[in-house]
């Protein structure tokens, strides 16, 4: 029996007696208990090396989580904006008035005119925080409604900031949200569609080539927030619909966008998880897009009170920062694959044969499954219960 073989053979009987209903994910919490300096977590970053970065509510403090440890520093005045940690491993974050650096054990601050106005004008909110792109020492862009912008401190006596594109340059005409793309690019979403900004992102200049992309105007959407991307390259945003305002989650692979209503939901997130469904999250209710299902149905795998910020890792394990604590959902290491027909009835036995093809036997079938496709040979109503083995 080959490798594939003996993986599915193990995979199926593991899960023969438990419904296909069961969940397909792992969930893991981390709370005060496991070390952090407190449980309500208000934001949640991933930095290039894959560390995790938590910002808390009432604790003036960021956590770090490499797996093994959870590293605790003192933060300040950061708000309700996400700490950022660059390739070199210097920490970023935003505050009222600018940008500041964790540098010698304290944050060292550098007033930014621009966020200072932003701040002022528009009150940036716990929804909207700044988004930062920290590329090397001393250097990190960053995101406002006007304009992606570059702050250099390599000269730490003369920081300076400068426009790398104003939005009104653009047909997105605002900006509302930015992440890092898989290349080391950027994703910027808009108020009319998406921008892609080639990488790496500490090349990025003022004449840097923007690729843009405008859904149809058939869709009649608007206020893209919140880009994920995902292994496959696509964009999963939050969009406002502009006939009756609400909240749509959509998705944008390239070439082809697609759209899913929230109803009355006032979803903030919206995200492709490790299982390639899409979900979902309000202020206090998470959602995932069923199979076969046109709206959202709530989520009844974890509860917290609220939700706050996303993280998603490569592979599409995400972490959630809520009020609660700090959840982390991945695959299963044993799950069943989702080519096989869904069907609540153990499975007896599993055969290869010489072509590679793979034959496993129900209560009520023989199947047949190769290059990921399954084809169901029922029993005579005679043999069904019967039937005891299958040989190749």
């Amino acid at each position: 029996m080959t490798c594939k073989a003996w993986f599915l053979l193990v995979a199926v009987l593991a899960l023969a007696e438990t419904s296909w209903a069961q969940r397909t994910a792992n969930w893991r919490v981390y709370k005060a208990a496991d070390g952090l300096p407190e449980s309500a977590c208000s934001s949640v970053t991933i930095s290039p090396h894959g560390k995790i970065w938590v910002k808390h509510f009432t604790t003036e403090a960021v956590s770090g989580l490499d797996g093994y440890t959870v590293q605790s520093i003192p933060t300040s005045g950061a708000g309700n904006n996400r700490v950022y940690e660059s390739p070199g491993g210097q920490l970023w974050t935003a505050y009222e008035d600018g940008l500041q650096e964790f540098k010698d054990g304290g944050w060292v601050r550098y007033p930014v005119r621009e966020i200072a106005a932003e701040s002022r004008a528009n009150a940036l909110s716990l929804s909207h925080p700044i988004p930062l792109c920290p590329v090397r020492q001393g250097r990190v862009i960053f995101l406002l409604p006007g304009g992606l912008m570059e702050f250099n401190a390599e000269n730490p006596d003369l920081p300076r900031a400068a426009m790398l594109r104003p939005a009104v340059e653009t047909k997105l005409e605002k900006f509302l949200g930015m992440v890092i793309a898989r290349d080391g690019g950027l994703w910027i979403a808009g108020a009319h569609g998406l921008a892609q900004v080639p990488g790496p992102a500490r090349t990025i200049k003022p004449e840097t080539e923007w690729r843009e992309y405008l859904p149809p105007e058939s869709m009649q959407i608007q206020n893209f927030q919140e880009p994920v991307e995902d292994d496959d390259g696509g964009i999963t945003v939050v969009a406002s619909s502009l006939d009756n305002r609400q909240k749509l989650v959509v998705h944008f692979d390239g070439q082809h966008w697609t759209m899913h209503p929230a109803g009355n939901e006032k979803i903030r997130m919206a995200w492709r998880g490790p299982d390639k469904r899409f979900w979902a999250a309000t202020f206090d209710s998470i959602f995932q897009l069923e199979e076969g299902r046109p709206d959202l149905t709530e989520s009844e795998e974890i509860s917290a009170r609220q939700y706050f910020d996303l993280a998603v890792e490569p592979g599409g394990a995400f972490w959630l920062a809520t009020s609660d604590g700090l959840f982390r959902c991945a695959p299963r290491v044993w799950q069943i694959p989702n080519s096989l027909p869904k069907t609540s009835s153990p499975i007896h036995c599993l055969a290869e044969d010489k072509e590679g093809r793979l034959w496993f036997a129900s209560a009520n079938a023989l199947h047949t499954l190769q290059a990921n496709q399954v084809i169901d040979h029922p029993f005579p109503p005679s043999l069904g219960e019967s039937f005891q083995g299958i040989h190749a």
